[in-house]
């Protein structure tokens, strides 16, 4: 049988990639801290070990939240068009905090081997096949007089209303098997970063969050029967 071969995505074309709006981890904050919430709130923090998210609010924003709450931090960076291997260094102040916060954006691809499998499929047959139809009906009101005119009688008089069969060719889906090639590969975007005292450069927290995505890359793909 001869095999249909389906191109391969270059792995290079994950060199650029727009960072995704929502990424999911922990902070873990190694003294006691104290960060300005989306509220306005100065929120005391005790050293403590908690599941966060970040999420990208805009092109130059962006929110660590835990606790129930929300902390913004801005820079100067487009986010939408961050690279992976790009750098964050937002200094205290003009991130909206009164932290250093170092973070680097990665991105890290694998892939299985090679899946040999069936899936089901859906594929297009012609056939000829014949339908009934009926015709419209109209009705109307006629009135006939004899030759002198003196007698006029009104009947109803209607056209159409009979079924007719048409026979033609239709397109019409089935449903098939097809043999399959492909891998998964698995697409994990990090965030790692830290909190650091600008007056001191201590390390007062730590930042890890990362998002995962599979799909499937064919490399052959039968006739669909």
């Amino acid at each position: 049988m001869k095999k249909l071969l389906l191109p391969i995505v270059s792995s290079a074309l994950l060199l650029l990639v727009s960072c995704k709006q929502e990424l999911s981890g922990s902070i873990n904050i190694l003294s006691q801290i104290s960060l300005r919430s989306t509220k306005g709130e100065n929120v005391l923090l005790a050293p403590q070990h908690k599941a966060m998210r970040v999420k990208f609010t805009g092109k130059k924003t962006f929110e660590l939240q835990f606790n129930d709450k929300k902390f913004e931090f801005k820079t100067q960076q487009n986010l939408k068009k961050i690279n992976a291997g790009d750098r964050l260094n937002l200094p205290a102040g003009q991130n909206g905090q009164s932290y250093n916060l170092d973070a680097q954006y990665t991105v890290d691809t694998s892939s299985s081997g090679l899946i040999r499998s069936v899936e089901s499929c859906t594929y297009t047959v012609t056939e000829h096949r014949c339908q009934d139809f009926t015709q419209p009906k109209s009705c109307q009101q006629v009135t006939e007089c004899d030759p002198s005119g003196t007698k006029c009688k009104t009947r109803e008089v209607c056209t159409g209303g009979q079924t007719v069969t048409k026979c033609g060719p239709v397109s019409v889906n089935r449903h098939g098997n097809q043999e399959v090639e492909y891998y998964n590969r698995t697409t994990t975007d990090r965030l790692n970063g830290v909190l650091v005292h600008p007056a001191n450069g201590a390390v007062v927290a730590n930042i890890s969050a990362a998002d995962s995505e599979s799909e499937k890359i064919y490399q052959y793909r039968a006739t669909c029967r």
